[in-house]
């Protein structure tokens, strides 16, 4: 499981670095984005060296003897690892189908696909077919959004933004489960003991009406009924 969404994120990175940020230079921050690090005691940037330690010490694995052969040769630069071709010999590539290999051909005027699939190859990019109806769906569900926020006169980047906002009330209302924060432990492992996680903070932007749902309530409502049989304004009752 933990391979399998790694590889996930990896094959959506590569789709989006294809679409939105190739031979873009590499201080834009589609290409990457600083962020802060270490309780924003360190700023980490484009041209920064990755920071893996060997275990139990401070030494950093490409450096250190024992693991020093492992890591010969790979770029070790924030921006040297955006694009998964262009890694020398440890460059790789997807065989992508359907849905995504509409995606990664078609970027911003992609349209909903009942086919896709994605395995990793040595060759170029590769394009096939396969399908899955329950994914078909969703897609259909997400055109609708999109199509619905088009309609409200909002540009390509602010639908996407109200979908999850629809999505993230329908986990809350229609979906086993609830949207939890990160647990104490994990939040002081990670230095952001003052933070929530950013699905808790959108589910109360979006209740206490700081941060409502821009498209109209009957139409998104109307298109989760149509896909999940559920509004997902109010929560399931029984």
């Amino acid at each position: 499981m933990f391979w399998s969404h790694h590889a996930l994120i990896d094959l959506l990175h590569t789709i989006y670095y294809e679409c939105r940020a190739k031979n873009l230079p590499k201080n834009d921050p589609k290409v990457f984005s600083s962020c802060s690090a270490n309780n924003g005691q360190k700023t980490i940037t484009a041209t920064s060296v990755v920071n893996m330690l060997e275990d139990g010490s401070s030494n950093n694995v490409d450096v250190t003897p024992q693991t020093k052969p492992w890591f010969e040769g790979v770029p070790n630069k924030y921006y040297d690892l955006a694009d998964a071709t262009q890694l020398g010999a440890f460059s790789y590539n997807y065989e992508m189908s359907g849905f995504l290999r509409d995606m990664i051909t078609q970027c911003d005027n992609v349209v909903a696909s009942k086919l896709e699939d994605a395995v990793i190859v040595d060759t170029p990019h590769v394009l096939r077919a396969t399908y899955r109806k329950d994914n078909a769906d969703e897609r259909l569900w997400e055109k609708a959004i999109m199509d619905l926020g088009r309609a409200s006169n909002l540009t390509v980047s602010q639908s996407e933004t109200e979908m999850v906002k629809v999505q993230t009330l329908m986990y809350d209302n229609c979906f086993p489960g609830t949207i939890q924060d990160f647990d104490p432990e994990f939040k002081k492992l990670m230095g952001m003991e003052n933070m929530k996680s950013h699905d808790v903070m959108l589910l109360e932007s979006i209740k206490d009406g700081s941060n409502p749902i821009l498209l109209p309530v009957d139409k998104w409502t109307a298109i989760n009924m149509n896909t999940y049989h559920c509004r997902g304004d109010v929560p399931v009752t029984n």
